[in-house]
């Protein structure tokens, strides 16, 4: 093998505000390389859809519905200052 790869990236997945907040805490290595998965993977998503008002209605709905803190943890880099 001649380097890692972050499968996350390239896989869906969905871990809960615990275990995030625990990871984060617990391994800040591992808990980067899954926000920065999130991160790509969101992109590659958005990258099909150029034209927002085109996303589909149920996941903006399944966004919507995540608490201020789920959204937080989530999706961090929304919310840098």
């Amino acid at each position: 093998i001649c380097a890692l790869v972050n499968n996350y990236a390239r896989v869906s997945f969905n871990f809960g505000p615990t275990l995030l907040a625990w990871l984060e805490e617990s391994d800040p290595e591992i808990y980067a390389a899954i926000l920065e998965a999130d991160r790509e993977s969101i992109e590659r998503a958005l990258s099909r859809f150029p034209n927002p008002e085109r996303i589909p209605e149920r996941n903006v709905g399944r966004v919507c519905s995540l608490s201020a803190i789920e959204k937080r943890r989530l999706f961090p880099y929304l919310f840098r200052a």
